[in-house]
This record gives structure tokens, C-alpha cells and sequence, in this order.
């Protein structure tokens, strides 16, 4: 699959990147506020601090309608982790 920024990575490959950053944002945001609460909104810089994916190559950020053309793989490695790819929303 070939990224926005012209960069080139298996299908697989970039889901588990994508995936796995979503969820290290979440904890990030978790750990700063020292809980977790899934039933609070979260303000606007906190959906987005966790919802930035950059690439691993040049860092430009990695949009899920990047993605959509392989979302069914995303949401299958969501799955894999334990985690709703509905969460990620953005």
C-alpha cells in the first residue's frame, strides 16, 4: 500500500502501525489524567492527541480515509488487540 507521503508498507504492516498507535495516544491520554473514564467526553486536543497516526518513515500524519481503501484490515487487527475500531473515531 502506498501512504499519502509516497511511502510504501504491507497492508498488514501499516494496520498494526495505525493500530498500535491509536492505542499507545489512549493510554498516553489515560495515564495524564490518572484514570480512565470511557463515559467522559473528551475535549477536542485530547481526540486529536490521541487520534494522530504519523507515518513511520517521514512523519506526516496517516488519515483513517487514507485507510479506507484497507479498513476492513484495520478493524481486524483492532480486534486482535482487544479494542473497537468504532472507539477511534476521528
Amino acid at each position: 500500500m502506498k501512504t499519502q507521503c509516497h511511502h510504501f508498507f504491507h497492508r498488514t504492516c501499516i494496520a498494526e502501525w495505525f493500530v498500535k498507535s491509536k492505542l499507545q495516544g489512549r493510554q498516553r491520554l489515560i495515564d495524564s489524567r490518572g484514570y480512565s473514564a470511557p463515559g467522559v467526553l473528551l475535549r477536542d486536543h485530547e481526540k486529536r492527541a490521541f487520534g494522530i497516526v504519523y507515518c513511520p518513515i517521514c512523519r506526516q500524519e496517516i488519515t483513517r480515509e487514507h485507510l479506507q481503501i484497507m479498513w476492513p484490515q484495520v478493524e481486524r487487527t483492532f480486534q486482535q488487540h482487544g479494542a473497537n475500531a468504532d472507539q477511534f473515531d476521528e
